[in-house]
């Protein structure tokens, strides 16, 4: 019978890396994936006691005293004792988003955007930790929401960050703006909105982001 430690095995096996983002003071860790602000949460969340830590040997071990900005997720022994925060993002514009990284400025077409996004559909890893069979966030971050999905969680919406005014403007404010001017809508048709659903449908439904909104 597969135990709650085989899981959690598993988990790091898929992950690569028994790291993770934690602060012991509020008793929470971080999952922060690859476009979904970030470079925005590793600036906020430095403000609440948050350390890097390996996993892969007892007791656990500080890497660095700073959050590095590291994309996997995964779980730990005792995990249940600690609240999760995710960052997400509407997968139509995390996934443009990440296209546009591989392609020099202005020579990007919705073809190679389809063959792209055909590869992201048929790899297996496409939805890393997005099933969230054994452990749903706590807090999720949308990208779409910054500033009342922080508040929502109550060491950040109880502190001086907030009450300053300093998160309100670290939220107006983008920390990393990407590369070029593109409308990503024009990139997408319904074969390739469809690829993108389909493969991450329990995010859409998860995070309640609309099937259309590629449309909109």
């Amino acid at each position: 019978m597969e135990t709650k430690e085989t899981n959690t095995t598993s988990i790091w096996n898929k992950s690569g890396e028994a790291r993770v983002n934690l602060s012991e003071k509020y008793k929470s860790f971080l999952w922060l994936w690859d476009k979904t602000g970030t470079s925005l949460a590793k600036e906020i969340f430095s403000h609440f006691n948050f350390s890097f830590y390996d996993f892969s040997e007892s007791p656990k071990k500080i890497i660095s005293d700073t959050i590095s900005q590291f994309h996997y997720c995964g779980l730990f022994q005792g995990h249940e004792n600690y609240l999760l925060i995710a960052t997400a993002r509407n997968p139509y514009t995390r996934l443009f988003s990440r296209f546009v990284m591989n392609f020099p400025d202005n020579k990007i077409t919705i073809e190679d955007f389809q063959t792209f996004v055909e590869e992201f559909s048929q790899s297996p890893n496409n939805l890393s930790c997005c099933d969230f069979e054994i452990r749903k966030p706590d807090f999720f971050i949308r990208v779409e929401n910054l500033y009342t999905d922080y508040c929502k969680i109550p060491f950040i919406n109880e502190s001086e960050l907030k009450k300053n005014g300093t998160l309100m403007i670290l939220c107006n404010n983008l920390v990393n703006k990407g590369r070029g001017n593109f409308n990503w809508k024009n990139f997408y048709n319904q074969s390739i909105a469809d690829m993108v659903f389909y493969s991450c449908q329990k995010y859409f439904d998860l995070l309640d982001y609309d099937k259309n909104s590629w449309k909109k």
